[in-house]
């Protein structure tokens, strides 16, 4: 693998993860929002790991689908 494949590469997971923290900071809120979920709940170090996972996991596969 070339230097620019490996910069590549890791600009992707770098891209993935901001958009993934991105995307579950908005279904928390959207969640806390309409009263499905505690405040508390979204705003503590577990619940923000599990929406984390959650956007991240979205991410991945919007990307897996549009990368072919």
């Amino acid at each position: 693998m070339s230097a620019t494949g490996a910069v590549k590469n890791l600009l992707k997971g770098i891209l993935i993860l901001f958009f993934g923290q991105i995307v579950g900071g908005v279904i928390a809120g959207i969640l806390t929002g309409f009263g499905v979920i505690p405040f508390d709940l979204a705003m503590n170090p577990a619940g923000q790991l599990i929406f984390s996972i959650v956007g991240i996991s979205i991410i991945l596969g919007v990307y897996s689908k549009v990368s072919g």
